[in-house]
Order: structure tokens, then sequence, then C-alpha cells
């Protein structure tokens, strides 16, 4: 999207930016030397509890591309290192 779609789009209340830096931390600082499962597990029900509009959002654009959201979340999160927090 271009900058000027996304300022229109924004006008017309069409999109919203969520800072969500503060939650993903205290998710990470719990879940980062879990497995991987449990990782996943807990993003979907710790942190993006907070945000389900967003996930939401997230499981339909990917489902609409053909793609588990599961496999996406376990893909980034295995690429996070654990000393991150």
């Amino acid at each position: 999207m271009l900058a000027r779609e996304y300022q229109q789009s924004m006008k017309k209340g069409q999109c919203e930016v969520l800072d969500t830096y503060n939650d993903f931390s205290v998710y990470w600082a719990y879940a980062r030397f879990k497995s991987l499962k449990e990782k996943v597990r807990l993003w979907r029900a710790s942190y993006m509890k907070k945000y389900p509009e967003l996930f939401a959002k997230q499981v339909e654009n990917y489902g609409e591309m053909g793609i588990d959201w599961h496999e996406v979340a376990e893909k980034i999160l295995s690429q996070i290192p654990s000393v991150c927090s």
C-alpha cells in the first residue's frame, strides 16, 4: 500500500496501528525458553488473546493464501533467539 493510500485509509478509519511491543515483551520473557509447541500455544492463548481482531485478520489473510497461521507462527517464533528480551 502506498503512503497516500495508507493515509486515506486511516482517515476513513479502515486501518489502525497497534503497538503491541510491551505485551509481546511480557509474553516472550515467559515463553522464550519453552518448546516451540508451547511458544505457539502461549502466543495464541496469552498474547493474541489481547488482540482478537488482529488474530482473526491474520488467520483470514493467511487462509486466503492457502497458508495455515499455525505454520507461520511456528516459523516466526522459531527464528527469534531466546536471548532476545
